[in-house]
Order: structure tokens, then sequence, then C-alpha cells
């Protein structure tokens, strides 16, 4: 069963549950959550699920179509949209933040070490993929106030590595530290949340994919996550496979 239905499910579970407790509250609250914003054909943020929220809060954001965010929300879980359409009305609690947006690039891999290159140390499990865009969580050593741009590019003459007639497609992400305060000099243990709109990757690795008649499509994110021993090169370590399926009901290719 999909990820989405399961989730609609379990907010009628807590619904029944609160007639049962003779609860009459039915709002759910909603942690942060990856979105993008959107200005048509409505206006609201798009979810992971495929899902459209808005709210009359929603003229409080200042956006562009396609910034993306954390937003956290509240619902009613007796709410009829739930069931019928694919928007939902929410009350949206704190305001939402903003995630930077980074582009991708099509160069030929290389190792050498660039001028303030920082190290991720891990990309966590979580990467929802929102309207052509991906959402990371990495984790860095750094001080404190330091600001890093970061760099996911993909190898156009070599898109996919194969192994055992499963193909996997590669990104490559790398940091550079843009700017830090002079006196903070002590790493830490650092969570960002980025997005990088892959959405032409994605579509070019969909068509073979749907050349082979493949039901799955696999995509890894290679990171420089330090240098060999005479600091020559960098070293590539790897996420957790992003796996996509084909919904054969729907037709539609859905994160797994």
């Amino acid at each position: 069963m999909r990820k989405r239905e399961l989730y609609w499910i379990f907010a009628v579970c807590v619904l029944m549950l609160s007639s049962c407790l003779g609860d009459t509250n039915t709002r759910i609250t909603v942690g942060l959550q990856e979105a993008v914003y959107q200005i048509n054909p409505a206006r609201g943020f798009v979810l992971k699920d495929g899902r459209l929220i808005y709210s009359s809060q929603i003229n409080s954001v200042n956006a562009d179509h396609g910034d993306c965010f954390l937003v956290e929300y509240s619902f009613d879980t007796s709410n009829p949209e739930l069931q019928a359409s694919d928007s939902l009305e929410v009350e949206l609690l704190g305001q939402p933040v903003p995630i930077p947006l980074w582009p991708l690039d099509q160069a030929t891999l290389v190792d050498t070490i660039l001028t303030d290159e920082q190290y991720i140390s891990t990309i966590r499990t979580r990467t929802p993929y929102i309207k052509g865009c991906l959402f990371l969580w990495t984790e860095m050593k750094e001080p404190e106030s330091q600001v890093d741009s970061l760099v996911m590019s993909y190898d156009p003459d070599e898109l996919y590595t194969e192994a055992e007639g499963i193909r996997q497609y590669n990104l490559y992400l790398r940091a550079v530290r843009k700017s830090v305060e002079e006196n903070d000099t002590i790493p830490v243990t650092m969570v960002h949340t980025d997005a990088f709109v892959i959405e032409d990757f994605f579509n070019k690795a969909l068509e073979i994919e749907n050349t082979h008649n493949s039901e799955e499509l696999n995509i890894a994110v290679n990171y420089a996550s330090g240098h060999n021993k005479d600091t020559t090169a960098v070293n590539w370590s790897r996420s957790s496979l992003i796996k996509f399926k084909l919904n054969t009901t729907s037709g539609k290719w859905e994160l797994d």
C-alpha cells in the first residue's frame, strides 16, 4: 500500500479513536514537512504525496512559484477534502521556513579538491522529491556561523552505473565554505536542509527506464566526505539509494 494511503488512513483512525473516547477535537498537527510553493494553477504548498495544502494565511507568504520551504500545519480530520480531492485546507503554524534551492550542473566528474572544500559527514535517509526538487538533509562538522555553497552535478557521459542488471543513476554533491565569523573556530555537528532542481536529470533517467520497461528507478547521491592520504583528491561516500517505483494502477512514478 502506498505511503500516501497509509498516512490518510492513519488520520481517519485517529478521528475514530477520538470519537470513541468522546473527544470532539478532530485536529491533527503535522511537524515540519518539505514543500514546494506554487501559485498556479492553485496557490498553496505541494507536499511529498502530491497533495496541495492551502490556507487563508497564504497571503502573508513572500515567495515565488517553485520556492522550497519547511511547513508546519494542522488540519481537521473531518474535512471531506481528505477523501474527495488532492487539496486540503490547513492552518499554518508559524512562518514557513525557506529552504535554499540549488541548480544541477552537468560536469565530468573530477576528484580534485576544491578551494575551501568542506566535507559532508552523511546524508540522512529523508529524501522527498517534490515537483522536480530533491530535498536532502545533510550533516557537516563545521563552526555554527559558517555559510556554505552546495554544488550538485551529474556526468552526462555516464548517467548511471550498472551492476547485476540494475541501473543506478548518480548525482554528485560537494560543499564549499563561503563565510564564517572570525572568532568562530569550534566545529559542531550542523544539520542542513537544502533542495536541488533535478527534474531534467530525473526525466532523462525515467526515459531510459521506460525504454527497458522497468518499474523501478534508483538514484544515488555521491558526496565528498574526506580526502586521500596525500590530500590530492576527495574520497566519495554514497547515500542510501533513493528508490522510485511505477504505480501500475495510476501509471505514475512514486517515491518508494
